[in-house]
């Protein structure tokens, strides 16, 4: 599963690296992973869809999560990641 993010983080300068503090780059990696699903396997995409965001009960820092996520998923969606 972790091919779909390898690439990107492979060109990624400087890389990250090290699991002792948090990475805000890592926070890309499910929204890469869901995207793929879509494209991969429109059964379970169609699942996916029914979960609810809950985004009315996030902290700031969520929805600033969600933000970036958002544009991860504008950049792939337009091939620049």
């Amino acid at each position: 599963m972790h091919s779909v993010e390898c690439p990107i983080f492979a060109r990624m300068d400087p890389k990250p690296s090290g699991f002792e503090e948090p990475r805000p780059e890592y926070s890309a990696i499910i929204p890469l992973r869901l995207l793929s699903v879509r494209q991969l396997d429109r059964d379970l995409w169609q699942r996916i869809q029914l979960l609810s965001d809950h985004i009315q009960d996030m902290t700031e820092e969520e929805k600033e999560m969600w933000k970036v996520s958002n544009a991860i998923e504008q950049k792939y969606r337009m091939r620049k990641l």
